[in-house]
């Protein structure tokens, strides 16, 4: 390559060397780059702008060489596909497995072709037609797909523009309505477009990029009622990465085993039986979900078994004329063996008549108010079953999962240590395993975590220098060393007599990292109040008193 100055040659440029630093000649792709945009050009351009010197590039020209202009003077540019020769309409269906698929689902999908007639375009959206309507639709994206001109070996190139590192919607989201009960998301266009026909479900094609699924991506496939997906059978891992991604109760999956190893495009081109296997295909989806996740509405049920029966505490309802019942037996409950016992002619069947009368059931009311005031806060729980035979890399990695898919700032956990189960914990190492895997994840993710467990004054005596007591205390350094806070209460007996239950709690600071003072001799007095359920604290200048633990 040499620099071109009125017909004559000056001097030999080196491959990248650019001109006032902004002008490059890529020789293995037949692209002109510039500081702005990366825009495919002519070679007459090229020449052009080789010839005439590179002054730099206005932010006009910018502008004009932007993806979103780009796309929109293809999108512009394109013709619709009955204009397209029939030569290469028929090379390109065929090579592109669209050969079953009908002009009117291409015309619903919006597929045109290239100006020139040699290649298709699939466009996507990050909008619908309901929301916008349908002059005010454009696409955000186009994947085009161009027949080649070799022809000993014809075939086909693929080109997306914006390229794929950029978040551009999904083919077919326009169609998408707030309706709609289930949507099917693959993995190709062609595959959409045989769902569509075959099911006559609204089906999405997801751009399938390396990496981590883009925040926008997952976003606005939440919005969605029940996402189906159905990956090709070479990348059905990706397919349990984007659901496990999603962790939605309405996320299913379509196994290589349900779709016997084969795309939508190609069961649709089995001969009589395209159609019935599509279908049978989406009803046979497993459901995914993350097992250790539950939702308010799973905890909504269970709660109001608790607080006001259903069957499990205060039952289905209460006694109104034997209140007195209501403080030993909380309620009437479905499931349940009574016998009411006594003499001859003491007035069993008196009571048991009256006993059998329900006046009223219980009111629930505010339990339902409070449910939909709490259920709008951005909270999730999760709970492992079988805490001790799960691994604790595994159970990271699901806090680690949902913590990244929901965007959690906030993580608790109850009782830290039972995270590794205390005969798995044989030495230091196991039990600095708890502390440091969380801190780290905490510090991968940038969100707080707030634990609780068994965490004591260190025991010295003689005593109590036993193999437990010293297993404690080791707990205790390895939670002093890893933890940025350390909070921990103190209980003193109000008195000594056995049946006495009431007790004093008071608050000890131990350790901040990046707080103020330590509240170590003194100490915080923690007073509960038992109608709100809530404490209030009190800071003293006084030591703890004695008999504290």
């Amino acid at each position: 390559l040499t620099k071109v100055d009125g017909g004559n040659l000056v001097q030999p440029l080196d491959h990248g060397n650019v001109q006032n630093g902004r002008l490059f000649f890529l020789q293995q792709q037949t692209h002109l780059i510039t500081m702005k945009a990366s825009v495919k050009r002519s070679t007459k351009n090229k020449i052009d702008t080789m010839m005439n010197g590179y002054s730099g590039s206005s932010d006009e020209e910018a502008a004009s060489d932007s993806p979103k202009t780009v796309v929109h003077t293809v999108w512009n540019q394109s013709i619709p596909i009955n204009q397209m020769s029939l030569p290469k309409l028929t090379r390109l269906r065929q090579l592109l497995s669209l050969r079953h698929i009908q002009d009117s689902t291409f015309a619903k999908y919006n597929v045109r072709a290239t100006a020139n007639g040699d290649g298709l375009i699939f466009p996507r959206y990050t909008d619908r037609v309901e929301r916008v309507g349908v002059r005010q639709l454009k696409p955000s994206g186009l994947k085009i797909f161009r027949l080649t001109e070799n022809r000993n070996q014809p075939g086909i190139i693929e080109e997306t523009i914006p390229d794929s590192s950029t978040y551009v919607g999904f083919f077919g989201y326009h169609l998408v309505k707030s309706v709609d009960v289930e949507t099917v998301l693959l993995f190709n266009e062609a595959d959409a477009l045989s769902v569509h026909q075959a099911a006559g479900k609204v089906a999405l094609a997801v751009h399938d990029q390396y990496g981590p699924f883009q925040n926008q991506l997952l976003s606005l496939l939440t919005e969605l009622i029940h996402v189906i997906i159905w990956p090709p059978p070479e990348k059905y891992n990706r397919g349990k990465l984007l659901a496990k991604s999603l962790t939605s109760t309405n996320c299913h999956l379509i196994s290589p085993a349900s779709c016997k190893n084969m795309r939508a495009a190609d069961a649709l081109a089995l001969p009589g039986k395209g159609r019935q296997l599509i279908t049978g295909v989406i009803k046979a989806c497993e459901r995914v979900e993350e097992k250790s996740l539950s939702t308010f509405d799973k905890l909504k049920e269970l709660t109001k078994e608790y607080y006001y029966g259903y069957g499990s505490v205060s039952g289905i309802c209460k006694w109104s004329r034997f209140s007195a019942l209501n403080n030993y037996l909380k309620g009437f409950r479905l499931g349940e063996l009574t016998l009411i016992g006594g003499g001859s002619a003491c007035g069993k069947k008196t009571f048991l008549a009256e006993d059998a009368f329900f006046e009223e059931n219980t009111n629930q009311r505010s339990f339902d108010y409070w449910y939909e005031e709490i259920s709008r806060l951005p909270m999730y729980f999760a709970k492992f079953d079988k805490v001790g035979f799960t691994k604790l890399k595994d159970i990271v990695e699901v806090i680690d999962r949902l913590a990244a898919s929901k965007e959690v700032q906030h993580i608790v956990i109850d009782d830290v240590t039972a995270l590794q189960e205390w005969t798995l914990a044989k030495n230091g190492y196991d039990l600095n395993l708890i502390f440091s895997d969380l801190r780290r994840l905490a510090q991968n993710r940038n969100c707080h975590i707030t634990g609780s467990m068994l965490l004591s004054k260190f025991q010295n005596s003689k005593e109590n220098n036993n193999a437990d007591t010293l297993q404690q205390n080791a707990v205790n350094m390895q939670a002093m060393k890893e933890a940025d806070n350390v909070l921990v209460i103190c209980t003193k007996k109000l008195a000594q007599d056995i049946t006495d239950v009431e007790h004093e709690n008071f608050l000890q600071i131990w350790k901040t990292r990046r707080g103020g003072d330590l509240v170590l001799s003194n100490y915080i007095e923690m007073n509960f109040n038992r109608m709100t359920k809530c404490y209030t604290l009190t800071v003293g200048d006084r030591a703890l008193p004695e008999g504290t633990y």
